[in-house]
């Protein structure tokens, strides 16, 4: 059965020129400096990838949830929003403002016209009983321009926000216009995949360098939030589809999950799940349009060939049948090897030694250590301990894809972004913290076997 194609907004249509983007609305970005000795590489790393989930993570607010943070007008970004970075960077907003929260009375009439009241729009953008209890519950204003410029609008819109919690995930809103009493006239942008860098400024806004690469062009047409736009995607029936998903696409595919903690891909091209299959685990595909699943067990590939077509392989590069027929062919199909032996009779020794813990599973082991390769270097410094005598620190530190740094963490934080990023890699959360926890200890002392093995048998 083909999935429903799911509405992703006005950015991924197709290919999109610069021309086209540059008809989006301005906005303006102040990213905090980069740590290190190359100031650029913050900057190099938006003109090329955008946002994302993990740039803002570390580089801007969170008071009315995950998304960029921007001013609409330079004015704001020059005088208001000046604490943050040397650097401005302009950016175009795909879409316009349409689906926006707006407290700037003039913009909400140009937007929305007679519907322009925040009351109007709240009814717009929300289900009927949600939208009434949020108008009862929370004192809303605007901020006229002509008359009382000095009402900060910023108290309603963090009300309205905190007030809806995860249920705007419920609602059509794309995002927030008010004014701030520190930044100015802001606009907060739920989907990342919406507001594209374009230009920076290195002397608060007298001239501009144009940075956007290809590559970002060619996201800024394909590429898609996955967090808001999927989180709260439904079927035919209401139902919805996805418990949880992965925090952006790579290479064209998101990992999804279902409430039964089963993994699937969704093709950001297509618009749809890639199959009806439900995997117990799945990796991301490569860029040869390759990924490792296991499914009842079985540990196997899946390739996209020309034509299309899904197909599954053994790990020999067999192949086995089309992906939709995988749950009819895969007990019949599958047959032990003198390997597959081997492997049962490693399990069953796990499971005889492991005495109450939980014991440690390899490929999870082996599919952390490839992010933290990919993404972060070791670093170390000297200092004083609590007792007053030298000791070495530990630091981690986020690399751009020209191995520039981005930002250093001590092992808390690091901690808290794997954590993070691979929330649903165990069921048990105490299980999954101190697995992570290990293995990032021992990615950064270099002692992970080539087979996933940890520097300890047991968690």
């Amino acid at each position: 059965m083909e999935q429903n194609a799911f509405d992703f907004g006005p950015n991924v249509k197709g290919e999109l020129t610069i021309d086209e983007i540059k008809r989006g609305e301005p906005l303006y970005h102040r990213p905090k400096d980069a740590a290190g000795d190359d100031p650029y590489a913050v900057i190099r790393s938006l003109m090329k990838y955008g946002f994302s989930r993990e740039y803002t993570g570390s580089n801007g607010g969170n008071m009315y949830g995950p998304g960029v943070y921007n001013v609409y007008s330079l004015g704001s970004s020059i005088h208001s929003a000046s604490g943050y970075g040397r650097f401005i960077v302009k950016s175009y907003l795909l879409g316009g403002y349409q689906n926006f929260l707006i407290f700037n009375k003039d913009m909400a009439k140009r937007v929305y016209g007679s519907n322009w009241p925040i009351e109007n729009q709240i009814r717009m953008l929300m289900p009927p009983k949600l939208a009434e209890a949020v108008i009862r519950s929370v004192r809303l204003y605007m901020n006229d321009n002509s008359t009382c410029n000095h009402i900060k609008t910023s108290v309603p819109a963090v009300a309205v926000t905190n007030y809806l919690g995860s249920r705007i995930s419920q609602t059509k809103i794309r995002g927030i216009i008010y004014s701030g009493g520190h930044d100015g006239n802001c606009a907060f942008v739920r989907n990342f995949s919406e507001v594209v860098p374009y230009s920076y400024s290195t002397d608060n806004g007298k001239t501009w360098q144009v940075g956007i690469s290809d590559e970002l062009v060619w996201r800024a047409g394909h590429d898609t939030d996955v967090k808001a736009n999927l989180q709260n995607a439904r079927d035919e029936k209401g139902h919805k589809i996805f418990a949880d998903t992965a925090e952006r696409s790579i290479n064209g595919y998101v990992i999804t999950y279902n409430k039964d903690n089963k993994a699937n891909y969704f093709e950001v091209a297509k618009n749809k799940l890639i199959s009806d299959v439900w995997f117990d685990f799945a990796s991301n595909f490569d860029e040869n349009g390759e990924a490792e699943v296991l499914y009842k067990g079985k540990k196997l590939k899946i390739s996209k060939y020309d034509d299309g077509n899904y197909v599954v392989t053994d790990f020999d590069g067999m192949p086995i049948c089309y992906l939709n027929d995988l749950p009819d062919n895969i007990n019949e199909s599958i047959k032990l090897s003198e390997k597959d032996i081997r492997g049962l009779v490693v399990e069953c020794v796990r499971h005889i030694l492991k005495e109450g813990h939980e014991s440690i599973d390899g490929e999870k082991v082996l599919l952390v250590k490839r992010f933290l390769d990919k993404n972060f270097k070791r670093g170390m410094f000297p200092t004083v301990g609590g007792n007053g005598f030298p000791t070495t620190s530990y630091v981690l530190s986020m690399v751009a894809s020209d191995g520039s740094v981005l930002q250093t963490m001590d092992f808390e934080d690091a901690l808290d972004l794997l954590i993070d990023r691979f929330k649903n890699i165990y069921m048990d959360k105490d299980h999954r913290d101190r697995f992570l926890k290990q293995v990032l200890k021992d990615w950064f002392n270099e002692k992970i076997g080539i087979f996933g093995n940890l520097s300890v048998n047991h968690l």
